[in-house]
C-alpha cells in the first residue's frame, strides 16, 4: 500500500544534526487523523513534488487553505 499525503495538519522546526529541519504533520489518505506522522518537509516535497503540498495546509479553524494559484 502506497500512502499519499492528504493535508498538512501542522508545522514545526526541530534541531537535527546541527541544523534546523522543518517538519510537517501529515494526514495520510485512507488512515484516520490519529495516524498522522511528522515528516521532513524537504523529503515530502521531493517524494510528492507533483502534489503541491504547500497549498494543502490546514488552517487553525480546521479548513484547508488553498491559494488562488491552485484553482
Amino acid at each position: 500500500m502506497i500512502l499519499k499525503p492528504v493535508v498538512v495538519l501542522d508545522k514545526r522546526t526541530i534541531h537535527e544534526n546541527g541544523a534546523n529541519v522543518e517538519q510537517w504533520l501529515i494526514r495520510w489518505e485512507g488512515l484516520p487523523p490519529s495516524a498522522a506522522t511528522w515528516e521532513n518537509k524537504s523529503e515530502l516535497c521531493r517524494r510528492f513534488s507533483s502534489m503541491n503540498l504547500e497549498k494543502k495546509v490546514q488552517s487553525e479553524d480546521g479548513g484547508i487553505v488553498v491559494s488562488s494559484e491552485a484553482q
